[in-house]
């Protein structure tokens, strides 16, 4: 603990500094230096008919962004520095998820995960005290994806409900708070089974990850179990699982943004996080994301390009447009769309994000059904598929699809069939992987 609060310290003291962009001499160097040492960028530049060293930050800049494909096509382990792979350093392999129909994977060698595990203990303690609050941490990521802290007792449980619930039965009232890790949809069920119960007495806090949530979700959930705290990252298998991540901040200018209905024009509100410039270059290429790893580890990448669509915005810009400052970091924000997946109908675009949206702002509705929904197209409109929480279509469900169909055909003009599924009868799917909302 000695330890740590040095740590934490020296941590605070960087806080400013980690908030600053570092200098395009800097960027090129550190650029220059990966090449020389990366077998797979050397092949990737190659390939592309690029020479190396570069000369200077627009040649960083002109770089061509490194896709998930290309990087699977050389191999993760191309990539890796020999300095960990020519010595007896422990390598650890983070999965993505596999949903785009690729899967890729994330190299982390034990100093990085020790350094990950501080940055995280750092920010919990930051936003919830952990430090000096004790705290249990049940993560219900899906398996692969694991949690470790130097301050909080952790059990990691999985896309197991029984398991997290006897968690918080057992050892919860031993904490002063719960620190509760998931996915949103099962977070939500598990909810709804009784965790909340379980957990009484101990304070529960929310730390969503795995996709975007509308505002409405973290509505629903303070409104029906009375918690105040609930925050989300995003990360990618490739390059951390905490690349960026909501403070109370960005909350309070996602919510400003909701309420000018400002959503740039995409049809749907972006997540809103904070990410330090000083770990993760990041780049708006046309509306898409593209980061480069400025930090020591196994695997670094430069100019990797997703699928999310993104906004960057300074802090400064931040507090000039929404007028909300922050007492803690002031790092620079990012607006992100996530990957948008929409349907075309009679030249209308409805997105999956605008669904879930509708979903939970109706309390009643969203208590009844698990959050999983298929879209597909219909004979006269959008066919859109609710997977019940029972096995029975009973009561005034028929209401609930007239509001949400009036509402989107109000909005968007199209035609719209909702149909509520009995839960034996929904197409299988398991929390194991992210839910396939289109058809």
């Amino acid at each position: 603990m000695r330890k740590y609060y040095l740590l934490k310290w020296l941590f605070r003291q960087r806080l400013p500094r980690l908030g600053i962009h570092p200098s395009p001499v800097s960027i090129l160097k550190r650029a220059n230096r990966i090449i020389s040492l990366s077998a797979g960028y050397q092949r990737f530049l190659k390939e592309e008919g690029i020479s190396y060293p570069l000369g200077s930050y627009r040649d960083f800049l002109s770089l061509p962004v490194l896709e998930k494909e290309r990087l699977v096509h050389i191999g993760e382990m191309d990539f890796v520095l020999p300095g960990y792979k020519n010595r007896p350093v422990p390598l650890s392999l983070i999965p993505s998820s596999g949903a785009g129909g690729l899967f890729s994977f994330g190299v982390v060698a034990k100093k990085e995960l020790d350094y990950s595990e501080l940055q995280q203990d750092l920010l919990l303690d930051l936003f919830f005290g952990v430090a000096k609050v004790p705290t249990l941490i049940i993560n219900t990521l899906s398996m692969g994806i694991y949690v470790t802290s130097s301050l909080c007792s952790v059990i990691n449980t999985s896309v197991r409900e029984d398991t997290a619930i006897e968690v918080a039965k057992r050892f919860g009232r031993h904490f002063s708070q719960i620190i509760l890790i998931g996915d949103n949809t099962f977070v939500k069920n598990l909810l709804e089974m009784g965790f909340k119960e379980a957990a009484a007495g101990t304070a529960l806090k929310l730390i969503i990850g795995e996709e975007p949530f509308p505002e409405s979700y973290r509505i629903y959930l303070e409104k029906t179990f009375g918690i105040r705290d609930i925050f989300s990252s995003f990360g990618m298998a490739e390059l951390g699982l905490n690349v960026c991540f909501e403070t109370p901040f960005t909350v309070k200018v996602r919510k400003e943004i909701i309420r000018r209905e400002e959503d740039f024009g995409y049809g749907f509100y972006p997540m809103v996080f904070q990410y330090s410039p000083q770990m993760f270059l990041m780049e708006e290429l046309g509306s898409r994301l593209v980061i480069s790893t400025l930090f020591d580890t196994a695997m670094p990448l430069l100019r990797y390009g997703g699928e999310e669509i993104v906004r960057l915005m300074s802090y400064e810009e931040a507090v000039a447009r929404y007028g909300i400052e922050d007492e803690g970091l002031r790092w620079p924000l990012c607006l992100l769309w996530g990957k948008p997946r929409s349907l075309e109908i009679a030249g209308e675009t409805l997105y999956v994000e605008e669904v879930k949206d509708l979903l939970y702002s109706t309390e009643a509705l969203a208590s009844r059904c698990t959050g999983a929904f298929k879209m597909k197209k219909g004979l006269d409109g959008v066919d859109i598929f609710f997977q019940l929480k029972t096995d029975s279509i009973k009561g005034d469900l028929l209401l609930y699809a007239g509001t949400m169909a009036e509402a989107i055909r109000s909005r968007k003009g199209i035609n719209t069939n909702i149909h509520f599924v009995p839960f034996k009868d929904y197409p299988k799917w398991d929390y194991e992987r992210k839910l396939a909302y289109l058809e």
